[in-house]
């Protein structure tokens, strides 16, 4: 079975469910009462032979969170922010990196989602060190090495600093050194892969935050909130 997140609503009534509310997957409910009544500590979702229901949450990890339920090491996991049964998070984000991460219960998504060969595009904002040259977001368009390894072809440029909230803690500054902004769109996603191609064109990344998975983003979505997505299939998943 499946639990309905912490995050939804439990005022939501019988006629926003039936009229497609935006924060609920209706993807193939076929009656009302294949839903739980969204009331109570996270009832538990329970299918029926009609009932087809696949779960797409969006989720904005704040930083200092792992991207996994569970940790031996005591650190903060997913589990303090979504209560959810039987989804796991398709791709990964670092535990010092925030932004958009997709959790779903479909094996088939999670692949299409995090495999490189399906080309899903995820933009990314970093804020670095130093002000790069037109040269240098050339370098990351192209590709640079990585671990003996060339990246593949991204999109690069830079970008004026974002609208986004505080982070907690804040990163380090050095009056010495300006930083700026970059936004890069990569099909790819290798072992903290943003930061190791800032670092090789001489910029640094100070603060990373993944913006976008193909159509999704995180607009709309503050620091540890999430939210389930409706009609999946229009989003390309």
């Amino acid at each position: 079975s499946s639990v309905i997140p912490k995050s939804l609503d439990p005022t939501v009534s019988e006629e926003a469910i039936l009229s497609g509310f935006p924060s609920i997957c209706l993807n193939s409910i076929t009656e009302l009462s294949a839903f739980p009544r969204l009331a109570g500590n996270a009832p538990e979702y329970k299918s029926t032979s009609l009932t087809k229901f696949t779960l797409i949450i969006l989720f904005n990890k704040p930083f200092g969170v792992l991207s996994q339920f569970t940790d031996s090491k005591n650190r903060v996991t997913l589990s303090e922010f979504i209560n959810v049964d039987s989804v796991y998070p398709a791709g990964r984000l670092d535990l010092d990196s925030e932004g958009l991460l997709i959790l779903t219960d479909d094996g088939q998504i999670q692949q299409r989602l995090s495999n490189p060969r399906f080309d899903k595009r995820k933009t990314y904002w970093a804020q670095v060190e130093g002000e790069p040259k037109e040269t240098a977001i050339d370098r990351l368009k192209s590709g640079v090495v990585i671990n003996n390894r060339m990246t593949r072809p991204a999109t690069a440029k830079k970008m004026s600093a974002p609208k986004l909230w505080d982070r907690v803690p804040p990163i380090r500054y050095r009056k010495s050194v300006p930083t700026s902004w970059i936004e890069l769109g990569l099909t790819e996603g290798r072992n903290r892969q943003v930061r190791k191609m800032t670092a090789a064109v001489g910029h640094p990344t100070l603060r990373l935050v993944r913006y976008s998975i193909g159509a999704l983003t995180i607009e709309g979505l503050e620091p540890g909130e999430s939210r389930i997505i409706e009609n999946h299939s229009r989003y390309g998943l």
